[in-house]
């Protein structure tokens, strides 16, 4: 990344040299990342009948009558494959990119086994346990996603005693055994805290140093992509895992 912010039409070194350059969105980006994880695991919203552009002219969605690309639609493809095959010329992305283009389309049952293993812990609440209660996530709070699983897998066994209680699965409708997790999404879960503690480490050395210096976010953001890699060209990890961690 350090090395992206040097050369010609790009800023000078000196810009970024200064011990008082400051990054004051550091910590909305690991956020963002952390949310971004969790795209492969929530489960797509249904389009209502009633959209919001129903009482608005919608006529520019429609497609054009015939397939021919006209000359702003054969400017903006010379522009995209001009950009793609800047990025190939990369010769060391070759094996993540590989690696890539097979994670993004995940079988069905890796997806659902993602889904489960993430979600099932972010539904239930226990409150009766006093030594440490299980949470739900919070859209509004950074990195609340990371704390749930951790605290799920430090519940393990009081969550799986829960979901198998008489008192608590007389109602098949409200029965809460569906929600007990197999050997497989425990490990799902297992395999993904890592990354999302890497983002809440992140965010709060980020937190704990007020606003941030470039010079220290840079190192920090390369070692983070650095083990994403490493997670994406991991065979050995869940085709899930190693999808969030695109």
């Amino acid at each position: 990344m350090s090395h992206s912010l040097k050369g010609a039409g790009k800023l000078p070194s000196t810009h970024i040299a200064g011990p008082t350059t400051r990054v004051l969105c550091a910590g909305h980006i690991f956020d963002l990342a952390n949310k971004a994880i969790f795209r492969y695991f929530a489960k797509k919203a249904k389009v209502s009948d009633h959209s919001f552009t129903e009482d608005d002219n919608d006529s520019w969605l429609d497609d054009d009558d015939d397939d021919e690309l006209d000359a702003e639609e054969k400017e903006l493809l010379e522009e995209l494959s001009s950009d793609c095959r800047d990025a190939n010329e990369d010769a060391i992305l070759e094996d993540l990119l590989e690696a890539v283009d097979n994670l993004h389309d995940l079988e069905e049952e890796d997806g659902n086994l993602g889904w489960n293993a993430v979600m099932k812990p972010d539904t239930k609440r226990i409150t009766s346990v006093k030594i440490q209660d299980m949470i739900r996530a919070i859209v509004t709070q950074w990195l609340t996603h990371g704390t749930v699983l951790r605290h799920a897998i430090e519940l393990r066994p009081a969550l799986d005693a829960f979901c198998e209680l008489s008192d608590w699965n007389k109602i098949p409708k409200k029965s809460v055994c569906k929600f007990k997790l197999d050997a497989l999404e425990w490990e799902f879960i297992i395999q993904l805290k890592p990354i999302l503690m890497m983002f809440a480490a992140a965010t709060k050395t980020i937190s704990e140093s007020g606003v941030p210096l470039i010079h220290e976010i840079i190192p920090m953001f390369d070692n983070m992509i650095n083990k994403l890699d490493k997670v994406i060209t991991n065979e050995w990890l869940f085709p899930g895992v190693r999808a969030a961690a695109i």
